[in-house]
This record gives structure tokens, C-alpha cells and sequence, in this order.
């Protein structure tokens, strides 16, 4: 009677419990052994509790970003297995997303600051779930403007030098 936690199985010719379990909580069950050839049985009632794995996601900081400036980096979770990954608090800096199917943070930022948040993790077919809390500040490029020495000008005369800035 009961049932064995999702994803086990009994072997009755060896009373062997195996497999991957694949949800979580407490499992009761009866198992009952014949004697082969006979009308002798036994019984043994069991359980088995079955948890989720601690899930850690790495890595622990996130590099900071640039305004203008190409931004990729990956967040991954372990134990091995396959996630899903989302934002479950705070933002992600303007002009980055999550790919929610490998944990990678991309895009080029677009506004300056600090901007903090939560990455979850979860492991898929499961209520297993992990989590870091992230910032990420994303500052203005350094910008160095360039010209010629500036030649002097005359009154009533016409004007121009060009000044360039860069990055433009």
C-alpha cells in the first residue's frame, strides 16, 4: 500500500529500491514478500523523505557595465540538472535581459547607476528553487575630447574648429 516517491521502483525479484526521485516530500508504503511456491508472506512498512538539493548559483558578484559598452555574463546553478532561470526581484540595468533558459545577462547598457537584484534558479520538473541577490553598476565611458591648439579668431571674420569627443 502507499507509493514509492516519483520516480523509484521496486525490483520484486530482488527488493531492490532505485531510480531518480523527482518530487519532493514524505513517501509511505508497505512492501510485502511471498515466499516463492507458497502462500507465506511478510511485510515491512517504510518511508522515505525526499528533499531538494541545496541549489547555489554562481558566480557570487556580477563585473559592472558600461553605458554603450556590450555586457554578457552568465549565471549558472548547480547541482547539475536542467533550470529555468528568471528576475524575481529588483531590475536588471536598462538595456539588458535574462535568457531565462541558460542564465545569461546580455544586451548594452543604456542608463547609468546601481541597479540590484535577484536571480532565481529553479530546477526544472521540480518546486526546487535557489537564489543569489546581484548588482550590477553600470557607469558613463570615460570620454576624452580632442582638437588641434584652438587658432585665435578676428572680430567680424567667420570661425571654425572642430572639437571631437570620444567615445562619440
Amino acid at each position: 500500500s502507499g507509493a514509492l516517491p516519483t520516480g523509484l521502483m521496486l525490483n520484486t525479484s530482488d527488493g531492490v529500491i532505485s531510480g531518480t526521485p523527482t518530487a519532493t516530500g514524505p513517501f509511505n508504503f508497505t512492501i510485502t514478500a511471498t515466499l516463492t511456491g507458497s502462500s507465506c508472506t511478510g511485510f515491512g512498512t517504510y518511508s522515505i523523505v525526499v528533499t531538494c538539493p541545496t541549489i547555489t548559483l554562481t558566480p557570487p558578484s556580477l563585473p559592472g557595465g558600461t553605458i554603450g559598452a556590450s555586457y554578457s555574463q552568465s549565471v549558472t546553478a548547480s547541482p547539475a540538472g536542467t533550470y529555468t532561470y528568471a528576475v524575481t526581484s529588483g531590475a536588471l540595468p536598462t538595456g539588458l535581459m535574462l535568457n531565462t533558459s541558460d542564465g545569461t545577462i546580455s544586451g548594452t547598457p543604456t542608463a547609468t547607476g546601481p541597479f540590484n537584484f535577484r536571480i532565481t534558479a529553479t530546477l526544472t520538473g521540480s518546486s526546487c528553487t535557489g537564489f543569489n541577490d546581484y548588482s550590477i553598476t553600470v557607469t558613463c565611458p570615460t570620454i576624452t575630447l580632442t582638437a588641434p591648439p584652438l587658432p585665435g579668431g578676428t572680430i567680424g571674420a567667420s570661425y571654425s574648429q572642430s572639437v571631437t569627443a570620444s567615445p562619440a
